[in-house]
């Protein structure tokens, strides 16, 4: 899922619509999805010795 944030924010400067990219960017990293992706990462990194 960590792609699916990085590929929102690449992909706004080639949006036709910059208001549009912004809100759909803005909707993803405030989204609960994302903070658990966040927290899943950080799991995950701590269970490697990361």
């Amino acid at each position: 899922m960590r792609g699916v944030g990085y590929a929102v924010v690449k992909h706004l400067p080639l949006s036709s619509d910059l208001d549009e990219a912004y809100e759909r960017a803005d909707a993803w990293f405030s989204s609960p999805l994302s903070d658990g992706v966040h927290l899943l990462r950080v799991t995950l990194r701590q269970d490697l010795g990361g």
